[in-house]
């Protein structure tokens, strides 16, 4: 008669703590990204008897890490209002992750080991993640590409990297084409400030090795002879990681200020200044008469080959960029178009051409597509560029 003894105390403290499966997290209004005025996000615990009896524990993540850490006990209706963080840029926040504890169970505020880190999961605890008792993140501004993958908006009240610029967010501007799923970058003229501001996309989750297939509905072609310091960059990058020079390698649009310069893109492998490391190329004018594109045209290509400097996986995602490499000599706004975001484990070189009815252009005057693809493996990593005909 042990056993029957030990299920029924079991379930009766579970029950008397309230908990059972159905346990879940709501979140039921947010507000405006970027508002200074109202950070709160409202939700509701339910499945439960008392929700007074749990503690509801969010963060934010803002770049390629979460952080700060709030509490909250919801009511005895399991409403509750939460906070995306006091600190100047939570307000930019773009996922909510959200804990439940039995308050007999919440961690210290030390044991939730989320500041900086690229990935949060429901045992993201330094000490006992046993009595996580519901676990979820709720996109809060997150832009999915076609492909499927979602991003993250950089945006900040100061300048910061790269090129010392303002990467703001502007409710006027559109972001992401929902009828095609396409992302949209700018650099554009603040009337008020009468500052440059410019555009960055960060990848949500790490990726590691793989090919990395991107393609625009740009004119990138054209880009670098519109701006001359414009800069539209595709390119990894970890954050966690400075002592390999952030596992960056780049695939980069730019003139970076010489208007003569014959060659208007290339190909890096960070540190750009060592040896072996960028190769410039010439991105060819090309006319947007078609409507259909069925063959894939190679541009140019680059092998590195130096195992000893290739990039580790690490924590590495992806980002795309548009900016200015002299924002007190910019003198033009502009817009890129990326139409679609694929990785995938295998190399490059193995992979059968993306087919033509995954990236059809929206109209015949947007027919226009590069495709930019890189590979890292142990031992090579191998970029390419290639137009979509």
């Amino acid at each position: 008669m042990l056993r029957p003894c030990v299920v029924l105390f079991f379930w009766t403290l579970l029950w008397t703590l309230g908990w059972t499966s159905g346990v879940t997290v709501e979140i039921t209004s947010q507000s405006a990204f970027g508002s200074n005025t109202d950070r709160s996000f409202h939700g509701v615990l339910s499945g439960v008897s008392d929700a007074t009896q749990y503690t509801v524990i969010s963060a934010i993540q803002g770049g390629n890490w979460w952080g700060p850490k709030t509490y909250v006990v919801p009511k005895s209706d399991g409403t509750f209002v939460g906070s995306v963080g006091s600190a100047t840029n939570d307000k930019y926040g773009v996922r909510i992750a959200l804990w439940v504890f039995a308050n007999t169970d919440v961690p210290a505020y030390g044991d939730i080991s989320i500041l900086n880190e690229p990935v949060v999961t429901a045992s993201t605890i330094t000490g006992d993640n046993s009595t996580v008792q519901y676990f979820k993140i709720v996109d809060r501004f997150v832009q999915y590409v076609r492909g499927g993958y979602g991003f993250g908006l950089k945006t900040y009240d100061s300048r910061v990297g790269p090129g010392d610029n303002y990467f703001g967010y502007n409710s006027d501007l559109t972001y992401h084409n929902d009828s095609d799923d396409s992302l949209h970058l700018y650099i554009y003229l603040n009337e008020t400030s009468g500052q440059y501001y410019c555009t960055e996309y960060y990848g949500l989750e790490p990726l590691g090795y793989g090919s990395y297939i991107f393609s625009t509905k740009s004119r990138v072609d054209l880009l670098a002879d519109q701006g001359r310091w414009s800069v539209l960059g595709m390119f990894t990058y970890d954050e966690t990681a400075s002592e390999t020079a952030y596992n960056e390698v780049d695939f980069e649009v730019s003139k970076w200020g010489y208007s003569a310069d014959p060659t208007n893109a290339q190909f890096v492998i960070q540190p750009y200044g060592e040896d072996g490391h960028l190769k410039r190329f010439t991105i060819p004018h090309s006319n947007s008469s078609g409507s259909l594109y069925d063959e894939l045209t190679l541009i140019d290509e680059y092998n590195f080959t130096d195992s000893a400097q290739v990039p580790p996986p690490g924590n590495t995602t992806v980002h795309i960029n548009l900016w200015t490499a002299n924002h007190t000599q910019q003198d033009v706004q502009q817009t890129a178009v990326i139409s679609g975001f694929w990785h995938f484990d295998t190399p490059f070189y193995q992979l059968q051409y993306i087919p033509t009815s995954t990236v059809q252009p929206a109209s015949p005057a947007s027919s226009h597509f590069t495709s930019f693809a890189l590979c890292c493996v142990p031992l090579l990593t191998l970029l390419t560029l290639c137009y979509i005909f």
